[in-house]
């Protein structure tokens, strides 16, 4: 490897490290104090309990949901059906 190859390297892994660093802020929506994903992007839990409303369903800081079936929405539409 040349100079020009490993100043590289150490750029991209420089800027890798700050963006990490960035989303490790904290999510006020209902995780308060958790530390968020590595994008910024956590899941909410709800709590829900079988047979209550929301039971199975898995919810995204980002305006995602997945269905109990496994059907991803983003901010209610469907885009993906497994």
């Amino acid at each position: 490897m040349n100079n020009d190859n490993l100043i590289l390297l150490a750029v991209v892994g420089l800027v890798a490290y700050f963006l990490i660093n960035k989303a490790g802020g904290t999510n006020t929506i209902k995780n308060v104090g958790k530390p968020v994903g590595i994008f910024g992007i956590s899941e909410i839990f709800t709590g829900a309990k079988d047979g209550q409303v929301g039971a199975g369903w898995r919810y995204f800081t980002d305006g995602a949901s997945i269905s109990p079936e496994g059907i991803y929405y983003m901010n209610g539409v469907e885009v993906w059906r497994p």
